[in-house]
């Protein structure tokens, strides 16, 4: 062997170590895709409705700038590329998808991608027509009274008041994507108060948790299990 060689174990170590990281690489967008058919297959169940004519909104109030478009074009956050995702994949099958969230700034615009409308988060305000789902992701800031909205983070200059949205949507879901979230103090008392409908999870691991965390107040599994 010369000497500029690795021995036989080092070679080894580093194909192995090689393998590992792009297994690690391929898997991010596996786990997205995974998720977003997850979530699409609990919309589907949860309505049982085979003409897929339902109207569809998300809103993103922590999420980095987005369109439809920027996870083709550079690095993005799980979260914001699980939207993308998801809301592709439901106007694929027929489901009418706007999505609110900082669209406006950097490289980003509103307007159709793949058949989803983006609009600028501040237009939840002036939004007209009805929503048969209304989802909110990763805060329950799009759930709360106006008066509490000073309590949250958002991206963008402030957050828009959401009482409109909200009497326009008929069923609203919190769509969690972390052990926790913004305004995680406020779910159970939401639940109750109908103010959300169902909470959407990732994994069977991470329903558990949710239902049954300690954030500072153990939460009450009954009403975790019954909405998650």
């Amino acid at each position: 062997m010369g000497s500029g060689s690795l021995p036989g174990t080092e070679v080894l170590l580093c194909l192995i170590l090689g393998l590992l990281l792009a297994a690690i690489w391929l898997s991010i967008p596996f786990a997205i895709y995974i998720a977003t058919k997850y979530i699409v297959l609990n919309i589907y169940m949860i309505f049982n409705r085979k003409d897929y004519d339902l109207k569809i909104c998300f809103i993103d109030t922590l999420g980095l700038c987005y369109d439809g478009s920027t996870v083709f074009k550079r690095g993005l956050g799980g979260s914001e590329s699980a939207m993308i995702f998801m809301a592709r994949e439901l106007a694929k099958i027929g489901f009418e998808v706007e999505v609110f969230n900082d669209c406006e700034t950097d490289d980003c615009a509103p307007g159709e991608y793949d058949g989803v409308l983006y609009r600028p988060l501040q237009e939840v305000e002036t939004a007209e027509g009805n929503y048969d789902i209304m989802i909110g992701s990763r805060s329950t800031a799009a759930f709360a009274p106006s008066d509490q909205l000073s309590r949250y983070k958002t991206h963008t200059d402030r957050l828009p008041d959401f009482d409109n949205i909200q009497i326009r949507s008929k069923y609203k879901v919190l769509w969690m994507h972390d052990t926790f979230c913004d305004g995680d103090d406020v779910i159970e008392q939401y639940c109750l108060e109908g103010k959300i409908n169902k909470i959407f999870t990732l994994s069977d691991w991470h329903t558990t948790y949710v239902s049954t965390c300690n954030h500072g107040r153990q939460r009450i599994a009954e009403i975790g299990r019954a909405h998650v």
